[in-house]
């Protein structure tokens, strides 16, 4: 008796019998249904085994003659109006190809949709050709396709920024003391100003300065929203309302926040240190960085005890995001370890004053005490989380982000968060997986215990990547080092550019095609 099953692989027919199937000890005991079927296995007949990627069925007929593909005879009419349509196609490529060679193309394929403008100027360009009756490429008008001026440099990343907007004040949940009047202060601001810039808006159709209102005003609406603890977003809301509703004020409190926060957690944006001036409403949060000043200390690098614990002996070599053993594997600082580097060498004046507001500011909104993370406290395993390459990239760009569950029942179950852009190109991920478990425990022996990192710095490190993402903010930074680091300095500040650059190229590579 003969008999056919369909399994979910690929590969040529094959057979086997019930005992040959059971001496091969397959995974599958439901013979001879869900049969994975390695490729190493040699099976006599008995049992026809037919490669499909449907569920498993029972069929009865394995073997069907394949029909011959009849030629289909065509009329001279026929053949002629196939030859007038292969030509009108070969015109067509021919004119696109004519006209893309004389457009001005940038250095970057960006990710972005065409704009209405563009469409308008070739219909235009096309209504003109026809009136002219001529197809010659150097008559055609410039169209300008560049999202910015010539001086500008090209942009770094391949994003499609879209900034979502700030829900209505019925619709905010978060509690306090004056926040929802501290919101409503801001949503009011964010309609008499939501028709500056598009709601929708790419690296094709604009660019956020420091000083645009929409971006600053959405930005500290956010901070409400996302903010990773309840005290931190009473802070924020006393922040605002001192304000009154003065736009200038408001601005320069959001610009102190991308000053302090994005420049903190995105790694990428280390270009020159920004000077800091004394708070301009709250002297308790001057006197709170004097305080801090004074315990800072520069911190080392990284041990390799330290990173051989994190990587063998807590995680055993599995990154948590990807789910598997990674040959690539690196160390990630959820709290950035540059805050406090070499702050005790000569001429760091600038860079002490900016680690001190960053601590504050954490202590402040993220509800972080900064003294167990001065030194080479900022190099404690709570502070660090071992990840694949690729996954590192993303998490010190906040493009990923781990968001606790429940920190005070599951403090090692976390939500894990894409930017859009790396859902499907780097990770490959669906967007179902945006709301996944993330389960970040210990698997040191029972001896020794390694500490699991803080829930309260990836909570803080969520936050960030959500304000800034859903803001538009992050386009001002991403443009700012574009600026800052067009050109290597003479004095040498920019080395780490240099060294990070070819940092990404040292790193070995898969070879590409099937070994010979």
């Amino acid at each position: 008796m003969r008999r056919s099953v369909y399994i979910g692989v690929t590969g040529a027919e094959t057979t086997l019998n019930k005992r040959e199937y059971r001496s091969a000890r397959l995974p599958s005991r439901s013979w001879p249904f869900n049969l994975r079927l390695s490729p190493h296995l040699s099976l006599p007949p008995s049992i026809t085994i037919l490669v499909s990627m449907d569920k498993a069925r029972q069929t009865t007929d394995t073997t069907e003659p394949r029909k011959k593909k009849q030629k289909v005879k065509h009329t001279p009419e026929q053949l002629q109006a196939i030859e007038h349509r292969l030509e009108a196609e070969e015109k067509v490529h021919l004119e696109q190809a004519m006209r893309q060679a004389h457009e001005p193309l940038s250095d970057v394929e960006m990710i972005s949709d065409t704009s209405d403008e563009d469409d308008d100027a070739e219909d235009d360009y096309d209504i003109m050709i026809n009136q002219d009756n001529t197809t010659n490429p150097s008559q055609r008008p410039p169209i300008d396709r560049s999202p910015f001026p010539p001086q500008d440099p090209t942009p770094f990343q391949n994003l499609v920024f879209r900034p979502k907007d700030l829900p209505p004040p019925d619709q905010f949940r978060r509690r306090g003391r004056g926040v929802k009047q501290a919101y409503r202060q801001i949503y009011a601001l964010y309609e008499e100003h939501k028709e500056l810039t598009p709601p929708r808006t790419t690296k094709k159709t604009a660019k956020y300065p420091v000083n645009n209102p929409l971006v600053c005003i959405r930005l500290l609406g956010l901070l409400l929203i996302h903010a990773p603890t309840k005290a931190g977003c009473i802070t924020a809301a006393r922040e605002i309302s001192l304000c009154q509703g003065d736009l200038d004020t408001l601005l320069i409190v959001a610009e102190r926040t991308v000053q302090l926060l994005m420049r903190c957690f995105k790694v990428g944006s280390r270009g020159p240190t920004p000077t800091m001036e004394a708070h301009p409403l709250r002297t308790s949060f001057d006197d709170d960085v004097t305080t801090i000043s004074r315990e800072m200390k520069s911190p080392s690098e990284l041990p390799e005890s330290v990173r051989q614990k994190i990587l063998y002996t807590r995680q055993k070599s599995l990154c948590p995001i990807a789910a598997e053993k990674c040959p690539h594997f690196e160390v990630a600082h959820i709290i950035p370890w540059s805050i406090n580097s070499e702050i005790d060498k000569p001429g760091q004046l600038a860079k002490m004053s900016w680690g001190s507001n960053v601590w504050a500011f954490l202590k402040w909104y993220g509800d972080i005490d900064p003294s167990p993370l001065q030194g080479n406290g900022i190099n404690d395993p709570s502070n660090l989380i071992g990840m694949a390459l690729a996954c590192h990239r993303c998490f010190d760009r906040l493009e990923l982000w781990l968001t606790p569950m429940d920190p005070d029942r599951n403090p090692h179950l976390y939500n894990l968060g894409l930017h859009r852009s790396v859902r499907s190109t780097i990770l490959n991920l669906s967007k179902k997986t945006d709301m996944a478990d993330i389960g970040l425990f210990d698997g040191s022996p029972r001896p020794e215990r390694t500490p699991i990192p803080n829930p309260k710095y990836l909570a803080l490190h969520a936050a960030v990547c959500k304000i800034f993402n859903d803001s538009g903010a992050v386009w001002y930074v991403n443009s700012q080092l574009e600026h800052a680091t067009s050109t290597m300095a003479e004095d040498g500040s920019s080395a780490w550019l240099l060294a990070q650059h070819l940092q990404l190229i040292d790193k070995p590579r898969r070879p590409q095609g099937r070994p010979a």
